[in-house]
């Protein structure tokens, strides 16, 4: 059981790849919710995937990329090209991605602090809805880097960088040491590792915001 915001950047790459090692898997993904590492100590979650949590060292975590909040939008959308200032982000309607229905995040303060207020259309639960509403009309959405770039395989968009400067994040992938040995679950982390790589490659050859390389730690 995979645990992640949203299957659509990850489930066919990462089943195609883990299906040509091991034919036998079959991938499950779970949604978001409280996150809590009591999931992954009982079994009922077998790899987490999303920003690193420091609060159960128990749990064995490799940080798969460094990343950013970023800006998506259809192909062809005026804020598609230079310039793009926070007047302009701002004057577009936008899509908030939040599973609690919140209205607002970290580019409302940064907003305000240039006396600036972005008209929130609408908030949905995840990232591919908020990017296939993006993709069919001028509505803007913010999301990790590495999130953009897979969606942007699918569904008609593209991503820049926000004319504002956001906290980085690491995105990991986290789970129980029981399952070090596993060879199954070995195959699954080594391949989403691989499959992250290739993401961050594929958005620096497209010049649409060079994710920062990997690290990993165990703990």
């Amino acid at each position: 059981m995979i645990r992640a915001n949203d299957a659509l950047p990850w489930l066919e790459p990462l089943a195609v790849r883990v299906r040509a090692r091991a034919p036998g898997i079959s991938l499950s993904f779970v949604s978001e919710g409280d996150e809590l590492p009591d999931e992954l100590r009982d079994g009922r979650v077998d790899l987490d995937v999303g920003a690193l949590d420091r609060s159960a060292p128990e749990l064995r975590s490799q940080v798969l990329a460094r990343d950013r909040v970023v800006a998506v939008v259809r192909r062809g959308h005026p804020l598609a090209r230079p310039p793009r200032t926070l007047a302009r982000l701002a004057g577009y309607p936008h899509v908030v991605i939040s599973r609690r229905g919140r209205r607002t995040g970290p580019i409302d303060g940064a907003l305000r602090d240039h006396g600036l207020v972005r008209d929130v259309v609408a908030t949905v639960p995840n990232l591919s809805t908020a990017a296939a509403l993006a993709a069919g009309t001028d509505w803007v959405t913010t999301m990790p880097g590495l999130a953009a770039a897979a969606i942007a395989r699918y569904l008609p968009v593209t991503w820049f960088e926000l004319p504002v400067a956001l906290p980085a994040f690491e995105v990991a992938q986290t789970w129980h040491p029981r399952l070090d040995r596993d060879a199954a679950h070995r195959v699954l982390r080594e391949e989403l590792r691989a499959l992250v790589k290739t993401i961050r490659a594929g958005a620096s050859r497209g010049q649409r915001g060079d994710l920062e390389p990997e690290t990993a730690i165990a703990r």
